[in-house]
This record gives structure tokens, C-alpha cells and sequence, in this order.
């Protein structure tokens, strides 16, 4: 698959602080629902939040960041999408070393950009004790609603925006995104 799903998009939300009850423009489509569960990583001036689960509280336009909640809600940081992957469920493909795990279900917990890899965890351990695994992107079918960074696609123009999958063609070994 040609993305990069490592970052995800974000949404506004209500604050209570200067300028509570003013409304907020509409998020955009693409934007992670407040409330869904995210994975912090990536920080080098506040690293010790990486590999932190955390909560999209808002999505802020105007710096292109995301308030997310970690510290069950004792913190909150402002992070850009690149720095938080969407949690969720997906499907295990295309592994022909162990083809006994095409088909499996496992939950996404992280993408390695050095690695270009995905980090996710089965739903049950391997012979070998494993549960965690290191998967390229063409092995992992992410599901509809989830919310990408685009990367690695002809047209360059559309690397580097964020979308969300509308429609997925295992098949075809496509998404179909807006």
C-alpha cells in the first residue's frame, strides 16, 4: 500500500479555558475523532511521552496540531500528526515466511519511520512466545475510518496530506481515501 499511516489527523473539540462556549469551525473530514485512543511517539524534546497511549481531546487549524491527553489526563500535549498512530484493529496479509498468520487480526500500536514498519500486537502469541511484530505496510489491511498520512505515491502533490479511508480493495491492495 502506498502510505504512510504512521500519523493521523485530528479533531476539534470544546475547550474550557479562554473562550469556552465560543464554537469551533467544523473539523475537517479527515480528522481523528476526539475521544479515539492514540500512541505518542517520536518526541525529542519530550521523549519521555513516547510510547504513551494517549486521547484526541482537539485539533487545532491554526498550528496544525492535535491535543492529545496521556497521563490519564494529568498531561496534555500539542503534537503533530506525525507524532501520534490511531489504534486499531487490522488485518495480517501477504506474508509468505509465515503464512500462518496471513489473516489474522492484531492491533496497531506504532509505525517506524527509520524501519518503514508498522508495530503491531496479535491477538495471540506465537509458538515462539511472540505477539509483538514488526510488518511492512503492504502486509497490514488498515480498516475504513481510519485516519492516514498519504506517502510514497507517483503524484507528489498528494504525499504528506491526511485523509481518511473510505473505502478498502484487499484485492486490488488499494484504499480508496478522501
Amino acid at each position: 500500500f502506498p502510505f504512510d499511516f504512521g500519523g493521523m489527523g485530528g479533531m476539534g473539540g470544546m475547550g474550557m479555558g479562554k473562550g469556552a462556549g465560543k464554537s469551533r469551525p467544523a473539523p475537517p473530514a479527515w480528522a481523528i475523532p476526539a475521544g479515539t485512543t492514540v500512541i505518542v511517539h517520536g518526541l525529542e524534546k519530550a521523549a519521555e511521552h513516547n510510547q504513551k497511549s494517549g486521547k484526541i481531546m482537539s485539533w487545532d487549524d491554526s498550528k496544525s496540531r492535535y491535543e492529545v491527553e496521556v497521563d490519564s489526563g494529568e498531561t496534555t500535549l500539542s503534537l503533530k500528526p506525525q507524532n501520534i498512530t490511531q489504534t486499531c484493529s487490522v488485518k495480517i496479509v501477504g506474508i509468505e515466511s509465515k503464512p500462518e498468520l496471513n489473516g489474522k487480526s492484531a492491533q496497531l500500536l506504532s509505525f517506524d519511520r527509520a524501519n518503514w514498519r508498522y508495530t503491531v500486537r496479535l491477538a495471540e502469541r506465537l509458538e515462539n512466545g511472540k505477539d509483538v511484530l514488526g510488518l511492512q505496510p503492504c502486509n497490514v489491511i488498515l480498516p475504513k475510518g481510519t485516519r492516514i498520512v498519504v506517502a510514497n505515491l507517483g503524484k507528489e502533490e498528494f504525499n504528506g496530506q491526511m485523509a481518511q479511508i473510505n473505502e478498502v480493495d484487499e484485492s486490488a491492495q488499494r484504499y480508496q481515501v478522501a
